[in-house]
């Protein structure tokens, strides 16, 4: 990644929504994802490649409302109201969300 910048805050429903557009070495295009007010992504799957609208971030805020994670590791739910602990050497496309009770700091 060469640049991330944030390109705009919205509040949808109470809750603010960060817009921030990342560019890519040796990549063409950019990369759009969009975060809480907590730091919890809302496209920790997927960036979009193109800038949300209203309608998408009130889409996505919704998605994540509705979306309860699991850990990893014991498959147990975790509750929205903890922080978000992201396993950072997870694959792609794998589950990257990490329980309290399984977190180590050296999955940082």
């Amino acid at each position: 990644m060469t640049s991330q910048k944030l390109l705009e805050k919205a509040v949808i429903d109470g809750e603010t929504l960060h817009v921030v557009r990342s560019t890519w070495r040796d990549a063409a295009g950019l990369s759009f994802d969009v975060y809480g007010s907590d730091g919890a992504g809302l496209t920790d799957d997927r960036s979009l490649d193109y800038r949300p609208s209203l309608d998408d971030l009130r889409g996505l805020l919704e998605q994540a409302q509705l979306t309860a994670h699991f850990c990893r590791f014991c498959g147990k739910q975790i509750p929205k109201t903890d922080p978000p602990r992201i396993v950072s050497m997870a694959d792609n496309g794998t589950n990257p969300w990490c329980c309290a009770d399984c977190w180590d700091d050296r999955l940082w």
